[in-house]
């Protein structure tokens, strides 16, 4: 039905304008979320009719709108253009898209274009599953569950698309966004309206008695590679106990940090009372050892005392 559709298209009628209008085009499309990926693909077997300045002028309205260009051309266009023209991979490399060979036999189209959905799934996923590190991670955590509810949601009706209903009928989307404008993710997914008929659901691959295979496949994504970020490929199992382990170490690394602050906090205090602070304690045994030294001074002073006085009125009494 896609080819179909391709083969019923019209050019734009304007020779040379074509990519500049879809690119003005793309950068006022909405609705689309302020962080969307979003991926165009271009189907020609003509260059990019632009100079060097305007190529670099689509590359930028592409990026600053995070459009990823993937085009199908002729691999004679695929360097150069026309001349002093650049090649369709100055967009293609530049936006992280990839390029495709269309001088493939009609009947090789089918496999063009499925390669091209795969290609795509896989850097969808990697999107989604790859998340930076923070310490935020409330937010970190979200996003890493919000990967798992869209790839699984997606999988399961790439199968269900791909099957059977209990009718005989092409099997339907099983998981729906709630909001179409945005991603299927917490809050925003549900279970298709039309699942509500039991009779709908897709668990046959080939027939309508319902052979199970394609239930059987679902209930083994958990076992899949399909969570692929920059860095690593891991099943939906393994993913999930990830977020489990992050979410621990972060955890008992907050709960290091607070105790190493708290120390830090009695250590100042400590210095702070042993500057500033009075100790009753102390205050007291220097109030009884100036007593007894102040007691011990009396004393010796009388002792003085009366050895003057003994000298001075009595020294020579006894010669009278």
């Amino acid at each position: 039905a896609f080819i179909d559709a391709l083969g019923g298209l019209t050019g734009t009628g304007v020779p040379g304008q074509g990519f500049e209008a879809l690119v003005t085009a793309l950068s006022g499309a909405n609705p689309f979320r302020e962080d969307a990926n979003r991926y165009v693909f271009v189907f020609t077997d003509q260059g990019i009719a632009a100079t060097k300045e305007q190529a670099k002028k689509y590359l930028d309205l592409l990026k600053e709108n995070n459009i990823k260009v993937s085009v199908a051309t002729d691999p004679s266009v695929y360097e150069t253009g026309d001349p002093e023209a650049p090649g369709w991979n100055a967009i293609t490399k530049g936006t992280g898209g990839v390029l495709y060979d269309i001088t493939t036999d009609a009947a090789d189209y089918p496999a063009l274009l499925s390669r091209i959905g795969i290609d795509t799934g896989i850097d969808v996923n990697k999107v989604i599953a790859t998340v930076d590190e923070t310490l935020d991670i409330v937010s970190s955590v979200k996003k890493m569950l919000n990967a798992i509810v869209n790839i699984v949601a997606r999988e399961v009706n790439r199968l269900q698309l791909s099957g059977k209903n209990l009718r005989g009928e092409d099997g339907g989307v099983f998981f729906e966004p709630i909001e179409p404008s945005l991603p299927m993710e917490m809050g925003n997914i549900r279970v298709a309206l039309a699942m509500k008929d039991l009779n709908n659901i897709a668990a046959s691959a080939t027939d309508a008695n319902g052979d199970n295979r394609i239930a059987l496949t679902i209930a083994n994504l958990r076992n899949e590679n399909l969570m692929e970020s920059y860095t690593q490929v891991l099943s939906i199992d393994d993913y999930y106990q990830y977020i489990i382990l992050r979410v621990g170490n972060m955890g008992r690394d907050a709960e290091q940090i607070a105790a190493n602050q708290q120390t830090l906090v009695y250590a100042a205090d400590n210095d702070r009372q042993s500057i500033m602070g009075v100790s009753l304690d102390e205050e007291m045994s220097n109030m009884i050892k100036f007593k007894y030294a102040y007691n011990a001074a009396t004393k010796t002073i009388s002792v003085i005392n009366e050895m003057l006085d003994t000298l001075i009125n009595r020294t020579g009494l006894t010669g009278r």
